[in-house]
């Protein structure tokens, strides 16, 4: 698998790095957060921007990404504002969303973006290409909080991820049953094995919580723990994650 670098954190096969949310909800909340998971062990920070309460500016988010970002440096930060059709807290109008997530990029106040992957090909072909001339990683997502698709479904989104051109394609699903953890799991490999490309896999809910221990021994890099508070379901906490991949990742 090629290896993926963002500062001094290597996404590669074998052990995931795990990731922690940043999902306060104003100023003092949020900055509070970054300096308890700057630290807590955690090798990465996700900021979920749309955890802010009541409306916000891109003004605002600027300000805060910048705060953020020296608080937790040498972290790596992760910027997100997820929608309300992939799980999220906010309704922007496409054109906001897109327009936020080009200043965040021309800020350089992140290492990763995460961009949706429905946002529509134009546009996100246009923003990973802004990001990666900014020197920015770029995370394409795609979530359902509802059920798992088939597995022919999840592969071919993974690859239509890295055809786009994400660095970690990113696919987050909700099980009914163990199958569909296994489905989860399987398409991760099959992807990371074809392309030799680094991808993100994970099973919500505490059906799917082995996708967050044992998802590298599949080809996923990045796994989500809590420190402060969790952003979606089944997220353990970071000590106790911690604990059960030192007994698979020897």
């Amino acid at each position: 698998m090629k290896e993926l670098r963002v500062k001094n954190l290597i996404f590669k096969e074998g052990r995931p790095n795990i990731c922690v949310p940043l999902t306060g909800r104003n100023e003092a909340e949020i900055l509070i957060q970054a300096e308890q998971i700057r630290n807590c062990g955690c090798d990465l920070c996700e900021w979920r921007a749309d955890c802010i309460e009541g409306q916000v500016n891109e003004e605002t988010i600027l300000h805060l990404l910048e705060s953020i970002h020296t608080i937790l440096d040498p972290v790596p930060l992760i910027f997100t504002f997820r929608t309300e059709k992939e799980g999220g807290n906010k309704n922007p109008a496409a054109g906001e969303y897109i327009s936020l997530l080009e200043k965040v990029i021309a800020s350089k106040n992140a290492d990763l973006v995460d961009i949706e992957l429905f946002t529509g090909e134009p546009a996100v072909s246009r923003l990973i290409s802004l990001a990666h001339q900014s020197g920015i990683a770029v995370i394409l997502s795609s979530h359902d909080f509802k059920k798992t698709p088939d597995f022919s479904i999840m592969f071919s989104r993974l690859q239509e991820m890295k055809k786009l051109g994400a660095d970690l394609p990113k696919l987050a699903v909700m099980p009914q049953s163990e199958e569909d953890v296994r489905a989860l799991l399987s398409a991760c490999r099959e992807f990371t094995s074809s392309s030799d490309s680094p991808c993100i896999a994970i099973s919500m809910s505490a059906q799917g919580s082995v996708s967050r221990i044992k998802g590298g021994l599949y080809g996923s890099v990045m796994t989500f723990a809590s420190c402060v508070d969790s952003s979606a379901p089944g997220q353990i906490q970071i000590d106790e994650l911690k604990k059960l991949m030192d007994d698979i990742y020897k």
